[in-house]
């Protein structure tokens, strides 16, 4: 079936009713429709040669042969065959997503200062420490749009970013500017990031990208593609 017939298709089904309130839920497809086929040309072919074939492939077509719209169907198929093989809806996958970026964000923002019983200096909250809270709100939501899921991802982006390019162990301050956002080192970055193991002796990669259907995996392709869509802006 042609994929604009799918997106058609999609687009009619019914809203769906959650806690007796009406939401609707964003679907994969809806997804790769407002980043992927909104992309102008130069964003997108660097997008596409981010994806192929690290993470998507097709068996006939040269990368050069890929469009957007192959580009999005591709990635559509991809997170329906995550919902297959982890039993996450793409709802699940984007939680997954947001609790992921939050992890390795969230250790390298400034605390608010807490005020001492004498001092009466009113307290300053670090301008980073604001941001976060803003992209913490959203994490919160119970659904959400692409475009809560783009200013989540420039927030925590630029602040990763910050955290990369500083001297500090904690971000006070940072560059909002999506001219910061250098994607490769973003993403090499992620890649190198670790965690203690459950012994806590050694450490160990936070994100194991072995497996191309596992949640890890589908962190990366889902940052990767808000992230073009950000700089295409």
């Amino acid at each position: 079936m042609c994929f604009l017939r799918v997106f058609l298709r999609t687009f009619s089904r019914n809203r769906e009713i959650i806690i007796g309130k009406e939401e609707e839920k964003m679907r994969s497809i809806d997804f790769v429709k407002e980043t992927i086929l909104d992309l102008k040309p130069v964003t997108f072919e660097a997008l596409r040669e981010a994806l192929i074939p690290e993470y998507l492939s097709f068996a006939i077509l040269q990368e050069p042969q890929v469009t957007k719209e192959l580009l999005a169907e591709k990635a559509n198929d991809y997170f329906e065959k995550i919902l297959l093989k982890n039993g996450k809806d793409f709802d699940k996958q984007i939680e997954v997503y947001l609790d992921n970026i939050d992890q390795v964000v969230e250790r390298r923002i400034a605390k608010t200062p807490r005020p001492g019983r004498k001092d009466n200096v009113p307290i300053v909250v670090p301008r980073a420490r604001k941001f976060y809270e803003k992209a913490k709100a959203i994490e919160g939501l119970r659904v959400w749009t692409s475009e809560q899921l783009i200013d989540y991802t420039r927030i925590m982006m630029c602040l990763y970013i910050a955290s990369i390019n500083g001297k500090s162990k904690y971000i006070r301050d940072f560059n909002y500017g999506k001219e910061c956002l250098d994607i490769h080192v973003i993403i090499d970055s992620l890649k190198k990031e670790q965690e203690p193991s459950t012994l806590g002796l050694t450490k160990k990669n936070k994100f194991d990208l072995k497996d191309l259907y596992c949640m890890d995996t589908c962190t990366f392709i889902m940052a990767i593609i808000i992230l073009y869509t950000i700089v295409n802006r």
